[in-house]
């Protein structure tokens, strides 16, 4: 499983730099600027420039992966890397810093309230300062390779800005701002031509059809689910214990996943608001979601018990039948991706370029916890809906036309909304219809009276999806969390698969022959 296809943008999310590092190299850039970092607030986290419009131009233009792999592999715009921002409580003032794979400062914004005092510079004086201003950052326009492109003055109550770009031959931009007599900015971010823009963005009626179509499979699925709960409850077989087993688990993991994005939390803090109100919230928040996600679990894992009688709660299963059934659920999912992969790789004209796997874990306080605490709740939910929803195709589905059709539903709310030519919708649409066929072929096949194959199919794919990235990230601490999670979430299954396969043999010991 681990050994799927990979195309040339798969690595762009490697970070070898630290948190500290990053800080430190911020820190520093600081200190040049006059300040002192000691009297500064600070946040450090990861970012991506990575754009799917960007990057749909590009494969459009270069026609090749390995261009696009290119662009975001650049020093001076790196797909992954970090960003430090610097503030003050209840003050408009801030720096923020984007700090790259090699610790090279890429991009800086210094922002000031707009009634600041500043000079009234000419476009001549304003752009000589942008262009000394560039060197800090390894640009030399006078050099050639950047052609000029905009100027543009506003006018401030007591200053006037100005913002100039230029633009080299990939078609990446270079922007500098001159608030007064000070350059405040430079940032880059890459020309797409507004025509091509305006193509892709636009919504059509196949946009909005899709659109409907979601809403309908959801409405479905709630609507679905409520029925069974409705007569689970009437008929009186909920019982209470597995909503307060399962539902505390879950509200203690959710909480326990908020808490550890605490570290980097001040990076959406409005300096506007006071700091002793923000935290107030951040107190509410974990308790808030804690009691929706665990009254919403509980009640998932709850209802599951009552439609798997005797087989879930506790849980229940022949061990070798759900290994396999889970391993072939992993494969049929890591399979679909590899041929995704491999025909996008060599169909340049129907990719979709969605997103690039970011190191997020780096962004806690236990990046080894933000692996398994989540995975815990997902496998959990997982594989409670899945047998859920097992429970409602054996009972209002079993025509072959109503599963037919409840896969063509599946395979129309996954199309991706953003295929405009033919070639994107084509391919777009063999994974969309194959995708829920397949796995729903290895789940009836292979799960079916197994409830231990629905946590270790949901477990192992969970495990899967959120460690194996980040084996091949070049950051240390990353690979380690991921090798950690990975070997704890290997041990937990291999527990639970053991006290499921004694509780099966205990149950058939006890039954008469």
């Amino acid at each position: 499983m681990a050994a799927s296809f990979r195309t040339p943008i798969d690595d762009l999310g490697n970070l070898p730099l630290s948190r500290k590092q990053a800080t430190t190299a911020a820190e520093a850039r600081l200190r040049e600027l006059g300040q002192i970092p000691a009297e500064w607030r600070h946040v450090t986290y990861v970012d991506s420039t990575f754009d799917s419009l960007d990057a749909k131009y590009v494969l459009s233009e270069k026609r090749s992966y390995d261009a696009l792999a290119r662009l975001y592999r650049s020093s001076a715009r790196p797909a992954a890397y970090w960003r430090v921002r610097f503030f003050k409580t209840e003050q408009k003032e801030e720096f923020t810093f984007a700090v790259g794979p090699t610790g090279a400062i890429l991009t800086e914004h210094h922002l000031l309230p707009a009634e600041a005092p500043g000079a009234d510079l000419s476009e001549a004086d304003a752009r000589a300062k942008a262009e000394a201003y560039l060197h800090v950052f390894g640009v030399d326009v006078a050099a050639g390779g950047w052609d000029p492109k905009e100027a543009k003055a506003d006018k401030r109550p007591k200053r006037t800005d100005w913002t100039f770009e230029w633009e080299d031959a990939d078609h990446v931009r270079r922007q500098v701002v001159v608030a007064g007599d000070t350059p405040t900015e430079c940032s880059t971010y890459l020309k797409i031509p507004e025509e091509f823009s305006r193509n892709r963005e636009q919504v059509g009626a196949v946009k909005g059809i899709l659109n409907g179509i979601r809403i309908v499979a959801v409405l479905l699925a709630v609507l679905a689910g409520v029925a069974v709960a409705v007569i689970q409850f009437r008929a009186g077989k909920v019982r209470w214990r597995p909503v307060l087993v399962g539902g505390s688990v879950i509200a203690l993991c959710l909480c326990a996943t908020i808490l550890n994005t605490y570290q980097t939390i001040a990076r959406g803090y409005q300096t506007s608001m006071p700091w002793s109100l923000f935290v107030v919230g951040l107190a509410i928040t974990p308790l808030i979601a804690a009691a929706g996600s665990g009254i919403f679990g509980g009640l998932v894992v709850a209802i599951a018990a009552s439609l798997h009688p005797g087989r879930v709660a506790p849980l229940r299963g022949n061990v070798r039948d759900a290994l396999f059934g889970g391993l072939a659920f992993a494969a049929a999912l890591t399979l679909l991706q590899s041929a995704h992969g491999v025909l996008e790789a060599s169909w340049v004209d129907a990719a979709l370029p969605g997103s690039i796997a970011l190191p997020d874990v780096l962004d806690t306080t236990c990046a080894t916890c933000a692996l398994l605490v989540p995975w815990i709740t997902s496998t959990l939910l997982g594989a409670g809906l899945l047998a859920i929803l097992a429970s409602v195709l054996d009972r209002w589905a079993r025509p072959l036309w109503a599963r037919a059709g409840i896969v063509v539903l599946a395979g129309l709310a996954l199309l991706p909304r953003d295929a405009r030519t033919s070639a994107e919708w084509i391919l777009a649409a063999l994974f969309a219809f194959a995708t829920p066929l397949l796995l729903w072929i290895v789940a009836a096949k292979l799960w079916r009276g197994n409830a231990l194959a629905f946590v270790l199919g949901v477990g192992i794919a969970s495990a899967r999806s959120r460690c194996l990235p980040l084996l091949t990230q070049g950051n240390a601490r990353a690979r380690a969390a991921g090798l950690a999670a990975l070997l704890v979430m290997a041990l937990v299954l291999a527990v639970v698969a053991r006290r499921a396969g004694s509780a099966e043999a205990r149950s058939r010991s006890a039954s008469p022959a």
